[in-house]
């Protein structure tokens, strides 16, 4: 099973993603939560393979709470969001999300609607959930003088050779 987080501000949207997911045998809620600084805690306290994370709450947004997590742990973060602004997506993903899905309405989804929503989701997861050797590559956080020493250490490691590069755009990359 997929130990599911939801994060989001809004209620009705929490519920009706736990509804649509306990109708998948692949996935477990395990935790909803309403901003990103509980879903840090969630994150730290139950583990999660999947964190479906709304961008635009109170406290603390997604993109951060999306950065602050990946600095810790790799669960698979899919950024879930109203905002249809490519500056937004490319924040998440610098953030650590894998993945970018617009929100749609659960209401008036189909089931086959439903069933390729959930298969998107248990997919990006799985591909994370399995493969142990998995490591994420981090843009280092800005230069602030907070992590300014620790930036330096990581740009005077030893780079890492990779035998595959893959670069994936879709229109307008």
């Amino acid at each position: 099973m997929i130990r599911t987080l939801i994060v989001d501000d809004s209620a009705i949207v929490r519920a009706m993603l736990k509804e649509v997911m306990a109708g998948d045998s692949r996935f477990e809620v395990i935790d909803t939560v309403e901003n990103g600084q509980k879903a840090i805690s969630a994150n730290e306290t139950q583990k999660p393979d999947l964190i479906i994370m709304d961008i635009n709450m109170p406290i603390m947004n997604g993109i951060e709470a999306t950065r602050r997590i990946m600095a810790t742990s790799s669960p698979a973060i899919v950024a879930f969001t109203t905002e249809d602004v490519a500056s937004v997506g490319f924040k998440c993903l610098e953030a650590g999300a894998l993945e970018i899905i617009k929100k749609p309405d659960l209401a008036t989804m189909t089931s086959e609607d439903l069933k390729l929503f959930c298969d998107k989701l248990a997919s990006i997861a799985e591909k994370i959930k399995n493969n142990k050797s998995y490591k994420m590559l981090r843009i280092p956080p800005e230069s602030t003088a907070e992590n300014k020493e620790s930036s330096e250490k990581v740009s005077s490691q030893k780079t890492q050779r990779y035998d595959i590069l893959v670069i994936g755009a879709s229109t307008g990359g």
